[in-house]
């Protein structure tokens, strides 16, 4: 056996459950390179390459994952928060803005301690009495496909499942990408924002931070998603 495989052999092991499946399996922290990786992606300041690095780590760190790319989003998150609490520090020290006074804030998450939030979405949108949109919940290679422009119209017609009027169904994977964003565009506002709540209440992790602000108040934040804790 090699120094390097005998290196490999004497990482340490975690036990973690999968939060959509709730199936249980392993984690080891991410080495030297995966790290360096997430941090050139973090230095380039764009969202879908530190995206893409997650996704390589939690392929990587987790047992039985072969392809990230097909988890749900929160799976993801979760995942990349275990890892990470065993590869640096259990504490990430994410800065926002208070909302309510406007000055920056600096403050620490435990991520350990991160849940995820319940789904409260409905897949199936009734846009008319006669018209069903009927959505699937988005994986995490949606975020990828979607790009940059027009990111929630992109992310909406990705996970157009089908759609049913009268008594005629329309299967998503036989409408053209972009006649999907089309029809997206013919919808009202009103009709447009009961699809785009689907996606707005996808599960995601969280964290509930108190912190005090100058005016000697406590205040209480909700940070959701990766972004918020490594922002």
């Amino acid at each position: 056996m090699s120094v390097i495989e005998k290196i490999k052999e004497s990482h340490p092991k975690y036990p973690i459950k999968i939060p959509s499946s709730g199936e249980n399996t392993f984690f080891r922290p991410f080495l030297m390179r995966e790290q360096k990786n997430l941090l050139l992606a973090q230095e380039e300041n764009k969202n879908f390459a530190t995206l893409k690095a997650i996704t390589s780590i939690v392929e990587d760190c987790v047992d039985g994952i072969e392809n990230a790319l097909t988890i749900p989003m929160q799976d993801l998150e979760y995942l990349f928060c275990q890892i990470r609490s065993k590869s640096v520090s259990e504490i990430a020290e994410p800065a926002f803005t208070c909302p309510v006074t406007g000055e920056s804030i600096k403050t620490g998450v435990n991520l350990e301690e991160v849940k995820i939030t319940k789904d409260t979405s409905k897949s199936e949108i009734k846009i008319k009495d006669n018209i069903t949109i009927h959505l699937r919940h988005p994986v995490v290679q949606d975020f990828f496909v979607s790009g940059t422009e027009n990111l929630e119209d992109q992310l909406i017609s990705q996970c157009i499942s089908k759609i049913v009027v009268d008594d005629e169904v329309y299967e998503g994977k036989n409408i053209e990408q972009q006649e999907k964003l089309e029809i997206l565009e013919s919808l009202t506002k009103a009709q447009y924002d009961k699809v785009l709540n689907f996606f707005e209440k996808q599960p995601t992790v969280y964290h509930d931070v108190k912190y005090r602000t100058t005016d000697g108040v406590i205040r209480t934040l909700k940070l959701s998603g990766v972004y918020d804790f490594f922002g």
